[in-house]
């Protein structure tokens, strides 16, 4: 297998993983995730919660027909948290106009949100989903199984969030970003 560093922070990178020219999946790697003591310092500080966003890259690798393809492109992330407020997550995952694609017209693109457990692990759903892949569409409805985790970095502070996802469609195709 070969891996091929994609980007990345201050505290994190990301890259894609290859076997013999075939993409096998999108992993990342933290450097510094959040510890529990540093994530419930943050939680409860300040007088009003803060709102962080950002924004990056994103990559996918869709099987189907026995096929693999990988799809990138941008992605955005907002978390609330402080003053001892439930701290929350929504993100986007590519956009409608602009989903994650490849030059053979392959794309995905989904919306998410949810939770911030207290070592700083976001777990959640998707919101929004459409994905098309060798000329099928796929929406939500198709979904069998889903999953998407994961964790705020920096150190007593954040820096960013890494995370990733899975989709599964019925054995028809499956998503690993």
């Amino acid at each position: 297998s070969t891996f091929t560093a994609m980007g990345g922070g201050t505290d994190w990178n990301w890259g894609i993983w290859a076997t013999a020219g075939v993409y096998d999946s999108v992993r990342f790697s933290a450097n510094s995730l959040l510890t529990a003591a540093e994530f419930d310092a943050i939680s409860k500080a300040g007088a009003t919660p803060q709102t962080l966003t950002g924004s990056g890259t994103a990559a996918a690798v869709i099987t189907h027909g026995g096929v693999t393809e990988l799809v990138q492109g941008g992605c955005n992330l907002s978390v609330q948290v402080g003053a001892g407020v439930n701290p929350t997550w929504d993100g986007a995952i590519g956009t409608a106009a602009a989903p994650l694609s490849d030059a053979s017209g392959n794309n995905l693109y989904f919306n998410a949100m949810g939770s911030i457990q207290s070592g700083g692990q976001l777990t959640g759903n998707q919101t929004a989903y459409s994905m098309t892949v060798h000329g099928t569409a796929f929406d939500r409805a198709s979904i069998s199984s889903e999953s998407i985790n994961g964790n705020l970095v920096g150190v007593g502070a954040i820096s960013g969030a890494v995370g990733d996802f899975n989709f599964n469609h019925g054995g028809a195709a499956t998503v690993r970003g």
